[in-house]
């Protein structure tokens, strides 16, 4: 889990990442996109800063907790590249906080990692009847884990959470600081870790 510091007066939001935690040092990126337009820093390194790509183009935007990038389809990304940062992780976590505007007909991806052929690697998303999934390639079976549904609603603030071992075939969703607790699928998976290099 990610070392955050939440300002008092804002419990629902996240300033900066806790450097003094003893997690820190395994932090590989973290993009807080607060910038309101440019390129999106990794405040971990000067490494992968992120731009806005796609078919459309995400919009920068202020919400009721400062600056962020809205999206309205799957096409609409930020694009932190490539690199021996972020190459075939194990573990890992991914961490997202998002406002869900509505829940849509298809699978919209939250994060994920893709190769150089555009193989989706590592992905989390939210499901068309509110389930939050995460699906990790493995050689021989994907390793696979989703919550029951309607565990995201449309309107809402969400700090997700899901992280994956490959080496224990486990993984975990968290929504909010909580684990869901009643998954739907819990599938290891099998085979070595799927590569995701450059």
């Amino acid at each position: 889990i990610m070392p955050l510091r939440v300002p008092s007066d804002k419990p629902g939001t996240i300033s900066r990442v806790n450097w003094s935690h003893p997690f820190a040092r395994y932090l590989r990126g973290y993009w807080l996109a607060s910038e309101g337009g440019g390129p999106v820093r990794n405040l971990v390194s000067n490494l992968n800063p992120g731009t806005l790509a796609g078919t459309t183009l995400p919009t920068w935007t202020t919400s009721q907790y400062g600056r962020g990038i809205n999206f309205t389809a799957n096409s609409e990304i930020v694009n932190v590249g490539r690199g021996a940062l972020l190459d075939n992780l194990d573990p890992c976590t991914l961490e997202a906080f998002v406002f869900v505007r509505s829940l849509q007909a298809y699978d919209m991806r939250v994060l994920g990692k893709n190769n150089s052929g555009s193989t989706v690697n590592a992905v989390l998303g939210i499901g068309p009847t509110g389930y939050f999934w995460l699906n990790r390639s493995r050689a021989t079976t994907l390793l696979e884990y989703s919550s029951q549904t309607g565990v995201i609603a449309a309107g809402n603030w969400y700090h997700l959470i899901g992280t994956w071992s490959v080496a224990n075939s486990s993984g975990a969703l968290y929504v909010n600081g909580w684990d869901v607790g009643s998954y739907l699928t819990t599938v290891g998976g099998a085979g070595a870790i799927t590569s995701d290099t450059a």
